[in-house]
């Protein structure tokens, strides 16, 4: 596969930055010696787009998206499932479910595999042992993608729920917690997307806002809209980009 195509295939709004370059890492470490990991960081640091854009350049590598509704085992598992690919009922059990989810994982495609779990912050206790389980039996490489709230298991371990926890600590072994964008990763941003000399200020004035990233891919895609063609992307396009969209700078 050639590079044009596989940048065709990449999800919206990806840049080999620094920090992807670390997270695809942490996941190439966790799938090859078959380890469990956690990525950590604010909502708009580059998380899901990075692990997205893992699963596309590799092959076996399963992401399963969590939500609230989907936070303990049952509906969990059902989600789990249908990322692999598998039929399977609400009506279900949760043993039947996991048995399910046991077997998919221990198939050929899947075996020295990676199984992503996106927004995992909202995995409730339960379903992060349940996690803990699968990762026990299959021997599938786990990591953990969510905010700072996913590192309760951390915290715990001066609280009540310390020995409920101690399993999963003991199972971790690569982490990475993310902060603010970098520095280093904006001025990617702006090359990779052809941003004109000084519109780097304003990417940076916009990183610092809630949502980071999200809102800065935002900007570029709808100045890119603007741009002729051929044209790079001005300071003027970035402001009104900014107007359409929302971003007060």
């Amino acid at each position: 596969m050639t590079a044009q195509l596989l940048h065709k295939n990449l999800p919206q709004g990806y840049c080999p930055t620094a920090t992807a370059k670390d997270i695809h890492n942490l996941l190439t470490i966790c799938r090859k010696y078959q380890i469990m990991g956690v990525v950590v960081g604010h909502p708009g640091t580059g998380k899901t787009t990075a692990i997205q854009a893992f699963a596309t350049i590799e092959k076996g590598v399963v992401i399963c998206r969590v939500t609230k509704a989907a936070s303990e085992i049952q509906p969990l598992l059902i989600r789990l499932c249908e990322a692999m690919g598998e039929n399977v009922s609400p009506n279900q059990s949760k043993a039947d479910l996991y048995e399910t989810a046991l077997w998919a994982l221990t198939q050929p495609f899947t075996a020295k595999g990676l199984l992503l779990f996106d927004e995992a912050q909202h995995l409730s206790d339960d379903a992060l042992e349940c996690v803990r389980d699968l990762f026990d039996e299959s021997q599938v490489a786990v990591v953990l993608v969510g905010n700072k709230g996913l590192k309760r298991w951390e915290t715990s371990q001066k609280s009540k729920k310390a020995n409920s926890f101690a399993q999963l600590r003991g199972r971790i072994g690569q982490l990475l917690d993310l902060k603010t964008p970098l520095d280093e990763d904006l001025s990617a941003l702006c090359k990779y997307n052809k941003l004109q000399e000084g519109c780097l200020p304003i990417i940076r004035k916009v990183a610092k806002k809630e949502g980071q990233l999200h809102l800065v891919a935002k900007l570029i895609q709808v100045a890119g809209d603007l741009a002729e063609e051929e044209q790079p992307i001005t300071q003027d396009l970035l402001k009104v980009a900014a107007s359409i969209v929302g971003i007060s700078l």
